[in-house]
Order: C-alpha cells, then structure tokens, then sequence
C-alpha cells in the first residue's frame, strides 16, 4: 500500500515537473493575460485624443465667432446667422448637430456688479445660455469681474461629444463647453438693425 502511494507521488510530482518545464503556449497565455489591459488603453487614448480634438476645434470656434463679431460696425439678423454659420464650419469634420452656440451683446450695469442688459442676442440651437435672449432682458449671472457701464461680446458654445468606442463602459455623452467675453473694436456699441 505504502508503495502505491509512493509511486502516485512520484508520479506526481514527476508530472507537475514537467508541466513547469514545459514552455509551449506562455507566450499565448500571457498574451491572453495582457490583451484586455492593451485595449483599455487603446481605446482610452483613442477617445482622449478624439475629445481633446474636438475641444480645440470648440475653442477655436469660440474665438473667431467673438472676434469676427466684435469687428462688426452693425448687426443684422442675417449678418449674425450667417457669422454663426461660417464659424460653425471649423467644427468640420465632426458633427454640428450637437453644437450649440450663443452669441449675446451686453452692457454691463452701471451699479451693480454681475449685472447687465441685453443689446442683441443670436443663437443656432434651444437651451439656455443658447436660446437667443430678447433685447432687453437683464441679466444677472455676468461675471462680477466685468468692468461697469462697459459693452461686451459674450459667445458661449457648447458640443455634446459622443463617445464612439467605449460608450457601453462609461457615459455615451461628454459636454464640451467654452465661453469668452470680447470688446467691440470698431464701435462702443455695435446697433443691431432689426434684432428683436
């Protein structure tokens, strides 16, 4: 008895000797190992650099559209659209669908910080801050910082980026926003002819 179970013994250590010897599929085994951990990171950088992309094209979008309009004499309806159209095709090659933009002339309170009034107001999308604003409406979120009695450009812009590789694992949506307060150039208030 004594020596069957020896020899079970030996036989298997003999085999785990072996089975630690031998080499044929590692490389598959630790490829198996390592592949989900490779593909986390690639789409993850794939995602960052798409979203990063788009977050520049928004920015500079944001920029021209304020610095296009602070160089206006005059505004019109038509002028305004079609100064939100042209900058709206930076955003090329990604969708516009998802783009919201405001652009808002305002002058600031001559009391109160944070305060101001509605000149003009032009947007290509529904929502608040993007939903024209009539002339006349008073707003009360300005930045404190603005200087009083002065007349500012306010381009507010937003894209709702849309996730394509990982949207199963984390949140499908990611809102980009960018805002920028301009100075009018030409003009210390630019009149808009037939804004409403």
């Amino acid at each position: 008895m004594m020596d069957r179970l020896i020899t079970r013994w030996d036989a298997m250590t003999s085999a785990v000797r072996r089975w630690r010897r031998d080499s044929e599929g590692t490389a598959v085994v630790e490829f198996a190992l390592v592949l989900p951990m490779l593909l986390v990171v690639y789409v993850g950088g794939f995602e960052t650099s798409q979203a990063v992309s788009v977050y520049r094209k928004l920015t500079d979008m944001t920029v021209q559209l304020a610095n296009i309009a602070s160089q206006d004499t005059s505004w019109g309806q038509t002028k305004l659209d079609s100064e939100l159209a042209a900058a709206t095709q930076i955003m090329s090659p990604f969708s516009t669908t998802d783009l919201d933009v405001s652009l808002v002339e305002v002058t600031t309170d001559d009391v109160t910080a944070g305060k101001g009034v509605v000149n003009a107001s032009r947007g290509n999308n529904a929502g608040a801050p993007y939903t024209p604003y009539t002339k006349g409406t008073v707003l009360t979120t300005l930045p404190t910082t603005l200087a009083v009695k002065t007349t500012y450009i306010f381009v507010a812009s937003k894209y709702n980026y849309n996730i394509t590789v990982g949207a199963a694992i984390i949140k499908p949506i990611a809102p980009l926003q960018d805002q920028l307060f301009f100075l009018p150039r030409g003009v210390a208030l630019i009149p808009c002819t037939d804004c409403a």
